[in-house]
């Protein structure tokens, strides 16, 4: 089961990256198109901005899923790695049920939820013996 979820993860953490990095490219051709100024900036300058962000945030989703499917393989759950996607993703869905709409909340918590679930799915680590006297 622990895989299942991991997979969904990895499928479900690379199609928010593609979504995340797709708007990113929106708005620049947008500040492109328009010849639009953030907050007196250059609209050039914003749009090579915007093109570095959205590639930045791209490969970092693509690179966590790559690292999921991974562990999906050798059915070995990196906990540290999960830690840190988990933090990154309740840090999205805050700025989700800020900044969007409900569906974009929702789909942020149920990513949550997936990387919750293989933190909780992890299996116990053995106790180890008391040493011999």
């Amino acid at each position: 089961m622990r895989r299942a979820v991991l997979l969904v993860t990895a499928i479900g953490t690379l199609v928010e990256g593609v979504v995340i990095a797709g708007s990113l490219l929106v708005v620049s051709a947008v500040i492109d198109g328009y010849s639009m100024s953030l907050n007196g900036s250059d609209p050039a300058a914003a749009r090579v901005a915007l093109w570095a962000l959205a590639g930045v945030v791209g490969l970092g989703f693509v690179a966590v899923a790559v690292l999921l499917v991974t562990m999906v393989v050798r059915d070995r759950p990196r906990r540290g790695v999960i830690i840190a996607a988990t933090t990154v993703q309740w840090v999205l869905a805050i700025l989700a049920g800020i900044l969007t709409g409900g569906w974009v909340f929702a789909y942020a918590l149920g990513m949550c939820g997936l990387f919750m679930g293989v933190l909780f799915m992890e299996p116990e680590r053995p106790v180890a013996a008391p040493a011999p006297r």
